[in-house]
Parts: structure tokens; C-alpha cells; sequence
């Protein structure tokens, strides 16, 4: 997969790579530093290629990831998480499957996910952002 190849790339790309700035007097520069374990929430369009895109990005940058789907979505899930988990150390990728009421609830409140992604309705969005800006 294309989206596969990409992420793999930028895996191996320079680290510190300096950016030209439009001011003389800035510099700036990439970092990849990873956050610890980033919770995944996606919708049931286009279940395979976002998911793709956002566990890919965590992974090559060093985190870990819970995958939350749409529980529309969840065989197609099943199905993008069990080659990871033979290829990958037990707990790098983590998949949970449930209503978002619940399920994407405790992932977005846990303590020990330190990012959230998503992809989804502007109110969820607000609501995620009240949760984590809370704590």
C-alpha cells in the first residue's frame, strides 16, 4: 500500500533536518520525539485507508497506538491489526472495539494516552477536546 510506503519513508528521513524560514533570524527544524501512546478514533467511511494514515504516522515516529473504530468498521479493524500484531513487539498496537460512548470514552480519558486522533463529527471533536484539556 502506497500510504504504507510513505510513512516508512519518512521513518527513515533525517532527524533535525533544518527548514528555510521566510525570516533570517529563525530557525526551524524537525524533532520526533514520541508522546507514549496515542488513541486512535476513526469512522466507517473509508475504514481501512484512515486508519492506515493515522497509525502509520504514530507508529514510525515511536508510539504506541489504541485503535478505537466505528463498531461498522470493526472486521475491517480486526483485519488491519492482526499483520501488525505479528510484525510488532505485543502492545505497540492495541485494537478496542465498542460504542464510542463507552469504548472511545475510556481511551480519550485515560491517563496514559498521552495524544488523541481522530477523524469524526465536529461535536465529538469538542467533547474530546474538553475531556483532555481537563486533566
Amino acid at each position: 500500500m502506497a500510504s504504507l510506503r510513505y510513512y516508512a519513508g519518512e521513518g527513515s528521513g533525517e532527524v533535525g533536518e533544518v527548514i528555510p524560514a521566510s525570516r533570517p533570524s529563525t530557525l526551524q527544524y524537525t524533532r520526533r520525539d514520541p508522546v507514549g501512546i496515542v488513541g486512535i478514533i476513526t469512522p466507517w467511511n473509508f475504514p481501512s485507508a484512515i486508519p492506515v494514515w493515522k497509525m502509520a504516522s504514530a507508529l514510525v515516529y515511536g508510539n504506541a497506538v489504541v485503535f478505537k473504530p466505528a463498531e461498522l468498521s470493526s472486521l475491517t479493524a480486526r483485519r488491519l491489526v492482526s499483520p501488525m500484531a505479528l510484525l510488532l513487539p505485543a502492545g505497540v498496537v492495541n485494537l478496542v472495539i465498542g460504542r464510542g460512548a463507552d469504548v472511545g470514552e475510556a481511551v480519550i480519558r485515560h491517563p496514559q494516552v498521552e495524544a488523541i486522533s481522530l477523524t469524526g463529527s465536529v461535536g465529538v471533536g469538542e467533547h474530546i477536546r474538553e475531556s483532555v484539556t481537563v486533566r
